[in-house]
């Protein structure tokens, strides 16, 4: 199947609307809080303020009974009813004002649960769009790898093979473009051909150190493949790369003898910044929301906008957060709250990256 990045896989503008539709939850939640919060401090107010009034009110009638002594006896009964009321009074607005605190707090972290929730649903689509189109790139080479001016090019070598294998590739790489070039290399590593040779002279270059090409040319069979990580390859003017490779064998066949490798170079920035781009946050969510795609080991492989020099992720604030498949936590990050989204590679069918995709919200 031919798959191309240019014409993502999910609507835009369906996210968009999904996206603005629960942000207007959300800010309708805020609201409501907002306005009960408003409501309550006003009630708690007015009460504290007539328990203000009927203490001064009783303190007054206290001083005035003295005065009247024997004749204040009752007034001095009515004054200390009025004492045991405004008492009364302030015990009932503390526990108005906790119990209402109590029920802000606890819609405030729902709403805070239910943002966690929707970064980190976002951030584990995005993983599962990368994870499947990049399992159709192992199903790519693995089947180009049998061509049959492939393989002839490598078991029965000429300038004529060589000549036709390079248009065969230019063929594919013009339906295919996802991919920047695909490069076939003898059995000692050399680049005998590749698809796009007007505009990438790697014909001749030797990869026979780099990992793709070494742990293609050591697999047991056709269905086995390489794979090389995200980046900037000299094969492409060092463009930020990924390359998935398989060996080509005699006579096309599964169990063949090694003949070299073909390398497919697969355009990660375009799919990348595609991903990215369009993940399920409005524009002015986007404009305060980092996403990040990282390896297993922390560094980063694509970010949503430029990083600056010595960029440090935040994992030491969120330690539990990684061990989890998916989660969210609110915490501070250089003294502004942010809430830290966090997903693992799903996988698709065989194939899993074995990635992470990081979104950090601004929320302050």
């Amino acid at each position: 199947m031919v798959t191309s990045i240019q014409k993502p896989v999910t609507q835009p503008n369906s996210r968009e609307g999904v996206a603005n539709e629960e942000v207007k939850t959300g800010d309708l939640v805020a609201g409501i809080v907002s306005q009960l919060t408003s409501t309550m401090n006003a009630a708690v107010g007015e009460i504290r303020k007539i328990h203000l009034h009927s203490h001064f009110l009783s303190v007054n009638a206290s001083i005035e009974a003295e005065r009247a002594n024997a004749q204040g006896a009752a007034f001095s009964e009515v004054a200390k009813e009025v004492q045991r009321l405004s008492a009364k009074t302030e015990h009932v607005a503390d526990e108005i004002e906790m119990r209402t605190k109590k029920s802000i707090d606890l819609v405030c972290s729902m709403a805070k649960g239910l943002c966690g929730t929707r970064l980190a649903d976002i951030a584990l689509n995005s993983l599962d769009l990368i994870d499947r189109n990049l399992y159709e790139r192992t199903c790519d080479v693995r089947w180009w790898a049998t061509d049959s001016s492939v393989v002839s090019t490598l078991q029965s070598p000429s300038p004529e093979s060589a000549k036709h294998a390079c248009d065969r590739l230019s063929v594919i790489l013009d339906a295919y473009t996802v991919y920047l070039d695909i490069v076939l290399c003898d059995s000692k590593g050399n680049v005998v051909a590749n698809g796009r040779t007007k505009d990438y002279a790697s014909i001749g270059k030797n990869v026979s150190r780099t990992c793709w090409f070494e742990q293609a040319l050591a697999t047991k069979s056709g269905g086995d493949f390489a794979f090389q990580s995200s980046h900037n390859s000299e094969l492409v003017d060092h463009h930020h790369s990924l390359i998935y490779s398989a060996a080509v064998r005699k006579d096309g066949r599964s169990k063949g003898t090694p003949l070299g490798v073909l390398g497919v170079i697969f355009n990660w920035t375009a799919l990348a910044s595609a991903v990215l781009a369009n993940a399920s946050l409005t524009t002015q969510e986007s404009a305060r929301t980092l996403r990040l795609i990282v390896d297993d080991e922390a560094n980063v492989l694509a970010s949503s906008k430029p990083l600056p020099d010595g960029y440090r992720l935040p994992l030491e604030k969120i330690p539990n957060l990684l061990k989890q498949d998916k989660g969210y936590a609110h915490v501070e990050v250089d003294h502004s709250p942010v809430c830290i989204a966090f997903a693992k590679s799903p996988g698709f069918e065989t194939y899993a990256t074995g990635w992470n995709a990081i979104l950090i919200q601004d929320i302050s």
